[in-house]
């Protein structure tokens, strides 16, 4: 599998120039991707979405910075390496913070 995400409803299209990732665990790799504008319903794969940051995390924050800045409604927060645990692995997002 190549990774697994969360994807995120800002309601309507929104300037994003940063997300913030509070995870539990380290080291996670992310990666975002963004919907063209306009679009009014949610990605079923990365497929219709573009990559816009990735970042390697080796502590429980993640800043992912988009530059230029994007305008989306839908964002998909994509993890694509987990940390270790007992008995296999596992990935945790505690909290996201969206900025224009």
């Amino acid at each position: 599998k190549s990774g697994v995400g969360l994807v995120l409803d800002l309601g309507t299209d929104q300037e994003v120039g940063s997300v913030v990732v509070r995870l539990v665990g380290s080291p996670t790799d992310l990666e975002l991707f963004a919907t063209p504008p306009g679009q009014d319903h949610p990605p079923t794969e990365l497929a219709g979405a573009r990559r816009v940051a990735g970042v390697s995390a080796d502590g429980t924050t993640a800043t992912l910075r988009l530059d230029p800045a994007v305008r989306s409604r839908f964002l998909v927060v994509w993890l694509t390496k987990v940390p270790a645990v007992t008995g296999g692995f596992r990935g945790e997002i505690a909290e996201v913070t969206v900025r224009s």
